[in-house]
């Protein structure tokens, strides 16, 4: 398991996509800690949110219904998080994707600029426009354009038109970008329109056929329509003289079957080239960066900490709910009561500064969390104490449980312990 609120940064830093995942969830460590500790958190809804969840009905139920006496904790809490983390995950694809523009040798490389900046950074020409698009990027004599979406739902015409509006705004200006790419040694102009999932979630595979057709359908029919790009084509090139690799006589049909059949439509004058296409998933990937999406991602580690503690801090807030603490609060106090969990946690501390890499600490944090958990079960045995943590009698399953409250007891000692990183929680939203 590779939980970096329990590793040493050292080990981790240079690691692109470990070292982001801990900056994107690193302030709602804190929060994950109080619910583990205190089986609540400081999240709360208003008033018309316990009507329209019926939330305000629970405060009134009777003591014994441990779900109504949860329900509120467990509904604030996920909100809570799961509002946090959307505009986390928006920034956390982003970043990996600029990532892999960088990899792939694309240089330089704009993310979420405006297009008018761009375009006076890369070819030296004024366009007033700040409408921003998701990347630029140069490699060799072409300039690629790219919208990301990553579902398919591409929404309304709202959302439809955002796709849209850098890229009329680019064939609008044809003469004065054309000049820039030339004089800079651009021959090549690449605007595409990347969607990475189908409804599903599941990443696009155009050989499998795993996406909406009638999505597709109705995002061309947007696009391909006297508004966008059919009256642009048009212009280009019955007045500006460009050739294309579609049908002048029947250029709606011809531009719609390129695209559909996932091929670019084409247009070019001299040495200058500007294509327009639609990516969907492994195609982008594959496209721009030369590789599947699982071979770009292969025997690279991922982080556990965000699914660890929210899986385990919705557990023990239920935990306290029905038994008065949670059991990470009932172990803690077991191990101090002996000194035993310092002294684990200085044991581990002094062991870390040892280790040089993250399968050697992961190997350590395994030994130390058996460790603390078989000491433990002797303690418990010793006091006479009951240690039935889940809903089971399954022994096996109850000591895999007691490992991850003795994982969570040293992120826990690490946030709040001596010399130790500050402890941070947000406020409630």
């Amino acid at each position: 398991m590779t939980l970096l609120s329990a590793t040493p940064k050292r080990l981790f830093e240079k690691d692109f996509l470990l070292n982001f995942q801990w900056k994107s969830i690193k302030t709602l460590i804190g929060d994950f800690i109080k619910a583990l500790e205190e089986g609540k958190s400081n999240f709360t809804i208003h008033e018309f949110d316990k009507i329209f969840s019926g939330l305000k009905n629970t405060e009134s139920v009777h003591g014994k219904d441990i779900l109504a006496k949860v329900s509120f904790q467990w509904y604030a809490f996920t909100k809570t998080i799961h509002q946090s983390l959307g505009s986390r995950i928006g920034n956390f694809v982003e970043y990996i994707i600029e990532k892999f523009f960088k990899d792939a040798g694309y240089n330089p490389i704009y993310r979420n600029e405006s297009l008018g900046e761009i375009l006076s950074k890369t070819l030296g020409i004024d366009l007033e426009s700040k409408r921003k698009i998701d990347f630029v990027a140069k490699k060799d004599t072409t300039l690629y354009f790219v919208e990301l979406r990553t579902s398919e739902h591409t929404g309304g015409k709202t959302a439809q038109s955002s796709l849209l509006d850098k890229f009329d705004q680019i064939f609008d200006s044809e003469t004065k970008i054309r000049c820039g790419c030339l004089k800079k040694g651009f021959k090549k102009i690449e605007l595409i329109i990347a969607i990475l999932f189908n409804e599903k979630k599941e990443l696009i595979n155009p050989d499998y056929e795993n996406y909406s057709k009638g999505r597709l359908t109705s995002l061309l029919d947007y696009i391909i329509s006297n508004d966008h790009l059919l009256k642009r084509v048009e212009n280009l090139i019955n007045e500006v003289g460009y050739s294309a690799n579609i049908e002048s006589r029947n250029l709606k049909k011809s531009m719609k079957h390129k695209l559909e059949n996932l091929e670019p439509v084409e247009l070019w004058r001299d040495d200058f080239t500007i294509s327009f296409k639609i990516l969907l998933g492994e195609q982008f990937f594959k496209y721009l960066f030369g590789k599947m999406f699982s071979e770009i991602l292969k025997e690279r580690k991922i982080a556990d900490d965000l699914w660890f503690l929210y899986s385990l801090a919705l557990n023990e807030i239920k935990i306290a709910k029905e038994f008065g603490e949670t059991n990470v609060k009932k172990i803690q106090q077991l191990l101090e009561s002996e000194g035993k969990l310092q002294t684990f946690f200085e044991e581990f501390s002094e062991r870390s500064k040892n280790v040089k890499d993250l399968e050697e600490f992961e190997k350590l944090l395994e030994e130390t969390r058996r460790k603390m958990a078989n000491e433990t079960m002797e303690l418990a045995s010793r006091k006479g104490m009951e240690l039935r943590l889940l809903e089971t009698n399954d022994l096996q399953v109850n000591y895999e449980y007691l490992k991850h409250i003795c994982t969570a007891l040293l992120i826990i000692k690490a946030y709040t312990g001596k010399g130790s990183r500050n402890r941070k929680t947000r406020r409630s939203e």
